[in-house]
C-alpha cells in the first residue's frame, strides 16, 4: 500500500514537473531561433591515442571487415566515417557536385 509520505512526494513531483513543462513551453515560445552548426571530426592523432591507451578506460578502436574504423565502448560500437577522419577527403566531398547539393 502507498504510504501518505510517498503519495504526497509523488503528487509534489508531478506538480513540479507539470509546472516546469509549462514554463519550458512558455520560454520556448520566446526563444530566438537558432541553427545548430557543428562538425564531427576524429583527428588521426586521437584515434591513435585511443588505440594505445583506450582499453584502460573501456574504449577500443579496431577495423571491421571493410577496413572501416570502429570505436567500441561498453554497450556501443560506432563505425567512424572516413570523411570525419580524413580532412582532405572531406573537403573534396563538400566541393564535388552531387544530386543533393547541386542545382538542377
Amino acid at each position: 500500500m502507498l504510504s501518505r509520505r510517498h503519495f504526497i512526494a509523488g503528487t509534489a513531483t508531478t506538480v513540479v514537473a507539470g509546472s516546469r513543462a509549462r514554463m519550458a513551453c512558455a520560454q520556448a515560445a520566446n526563444r530566438v531561433k537558432v541553427i545548430d552548426v557543428h562538425a564531427h571530426r576524429y583527428p588521426p592523432a586521437w584515434i591513435e591515442l585511443v588505440k594505445r591507451k583506450g582499453e584502460a578506460a573501456g574504449a577500443k578502436i579496431t577495423e571491421n571487415a571493410r577496413g572501416q574504423t570502429v570505436i567500441q565502448i561498453p554497450g556501443l560500437g560506432v563505425t567512424l566515417q572516413q570523411q570525419y577522419i580524413d580532412i582532405p577527403q572531406r573537403a573534396v566531398s563538400t566541393t564535388t557536385p552531387s544530386p543533393t547539393t547541386s542545382p538542377p
